[in-house]
């Protein structure tokens, strides 16, 4: 099982743990599913040292736009990044409390959905075949 796929357990069992209200749940599962995707994008490109094969015999050279992890992070630190930040949001949707449990997640997902848009258009650039398949991290 990857650690894209336990954090996503983890976080489904304690949103079944937790009492609270649908909606705090659907935030956070929206929040970690959002950061699962970005995760996969982006361990995808690092694992690929940042470059694909462009459609005209060229190649599309890539970087992170994340000031934390760098402009070419490797792989080892794409996946500590976002399992601590994985970690960081499921455990403050635990401790705050009910009516403020939607704000972490919610401000993750404000950022996570222009990351995994920008991931998207710039996969579209990769000639279609295994590299294509593959952009999407899943």
């Amino acid at each position: 099982m990857s650690n894209t796929a336990r954090i996503m357990v983890v976080a489904a069992l304690l949103m079944v743990a937790v009492a609270c209200s649908h909606v705090n749940r659907a935030t956070l599962a929206a929040s970690t599913a959002s950061l699962a995707w970005d995760w996969a994008q982006t361990r995808r490109w690092a694992e690929h040292g940042w470059q694909y094969p462009g459609t005209h015999g060229d190649m599309l050279v890539s970087g992170e736009n994340n000031p934390i992890l760098g402009s070419h992070p490797g792989v080892h630190a794409v996946d500590g990044y976002f399992a601590i930040t994985a970690a960081v949001n499921l455990a403050l949707w635990i401790v705050m409390p009910d009516r403020y449990r939607s704000a972490v997640p919610g401000a993750l997902l404000t950022i996570e959905a222009p990351a995994i848009i920008g991931n998207i258009s710039v996969s579209r650039k990769v000639p279609t075949g295994n590299w294509a398949c593959s952009m999407c991290g899943f």
